[in-house]
């Protein structure tokens, strides 16, 4: 998804939604990516369907 955590931005929550705004890029050209939480251990990308789920270990989201 992200290649480095180098673009500035910010988060913002509207119910169950997750908004992540960054500044426009070529990586996020609408500078926006939003995530659906499922439950406390899963989150949706609601632009293509993928479910992160929260792992132990050196990552957070798999």
């Amino acid at each position: 998804m992200l290649t480095d955590i180098i673009w500035r931005g910010k988060y913002e929550m509207e119910g169950n939604t997750v908004i992540l705004t960054f500044e426009p890029s070529y990586e996020i050209p609408d500078g926006e990516i939003l995530f659906e939480i499922l439950n406390p251990a899963k989150i949706l990308k609601t632009d293509n369907g993928t479910v992160w789920k929260k792992i132990s270990g050196n990552s957070i989201w798999k």
